[in-house]
């Protein structure tokens, strides 16, 4: 599902030859990369220039991959629900996803049932923080509906049906 305990996991980075010396061995647990990051990494890491029209959704983190830095990404993230995963009848997951720095926002296909949680001081998502922050919740879900709205029918409800997952209360999240 979209909480972290199902997309959060770690990276081992091996690089012979590759890796600061200083940085064999140690952990870096503030850098955020996702998959999607890989592939602009490497294509930095093999100098190679990308065909024209080539626009990848992920960013360079390279330094942080190679314990350089702890550089972040610039960009937001998004997810959105796989169609096999809706989750209990009862009490659907959520289909939307987005991480933008130390906030994270879940919701419907249709903006309902909002979560917000401050990951920086909740990583576990126990407390939804939706009607602490509207404005943050406003930016957060007008973003992850644009972002659903550029992506192909994949089986998952589309925005504008009725909504599976019920509006969730400041202290209940879907599947959990």
């Amino acid at each position: 599902n979209l909480y972290e305990g199902g997309i959060r996991s770690p990276l081992i980075v091996w690089g012979p030859g590759l890796m600061d010396q200083s940085a064999i061995g140690t952990l870096n647990n503030s850098t955020i990369v996702s998959s999607i990051d890989l592939v602009a990494s490497l294509i930095g890491l093999s100098d190679l220039t990308v065909p024209d029209g080539y626009q990848g959704d992920g960013e360079n983190l390279l330094p942080a991959l190679l314990g350089q830095s702890k550089t972040q990404r610039t960009g937001p993230l998004f997810w959105r629900r796989p169609p096999d995963r809706p989750g209990p009848q009862a009490d659907p997951f959520p289909d939307l996803a987005m991480r933008d720095g130390e906030w994270k926002l879940l919701c419907a296909l249709d903006g309902s049932g909002v979560q917000l949680y401050h990951l920086t001081e909740d990583q576990s998502e126990e407390r939804n923080v939706a009607a602490d922050h509207p404005p943050i919740v406003e930016r957060l879900k007008t973003a992850v509906l644009a972002w659903n709205r550029t992506l192909p029918d994949d089986g998952v409800q589309r925005a504008g049906q009725e909504s599976r997952v019920k509006s969730q209360g400041p202290d209940k999240k879907a599947g959990k």
